[in-house]
């Protein structure tokens, strides 16, 4: 019987432990502000991050202090776009993450679009 016990708790182990190191995260985070050029927060802007070695990429969208996070990324370089509605795509290259490091952008200015929408027609049937 211990035999069997031995080998269930060996079984067990070497099943559970590889798969908890494969789980882990860097812990490596990005986060920051937006604004415009006026100086106010950017609610809803777009901020995409692409690991520039991988081509890992995600997204997420500021809150109304214009504030976002990306967590639990993959260590390497990355390229940072902004882009919001009626505002220039703002592109920060060669951001570099290191395991468990926290990047925090404390002031990204994007500026105001010169081009203008046209006008937009959504049709139903």
């Amino acid at each position: 019987m211990n035999k069997f016990c031995c080998s269930l708790l060996l079984f067990v182990w070497s099943a559970v432990i590889p798969a908890a190191l494969l789980a882990q995260s860097s812990g490596s985070t990005i986060s920051g502000f937006v604004y415009d050029d006026a100086g106010k927060p950017m609610e809803a802007a777009t901020v995409n991050v692409q690991n520039t070695t991988t081509g890992f990429a995600t997204n997420t969208v500021t809150d109304k202090k214009g504030y976002f996070e990306l967590r639990d990324l993959p260590v390497g370089t990355y390229d940072i776009t902004v882009s919001a509605v009626g505002a220039q795509t703002t592109l920060l290259k060669g951001n570099v993450l290191n395991l468990g490091d926290r990047l925090v952008l404390h002031k990204i200015t994007i500026a105001k679009s010169t081009k203008e929408l046209a006008e937009v027609t959504i049709r139903s049937n």
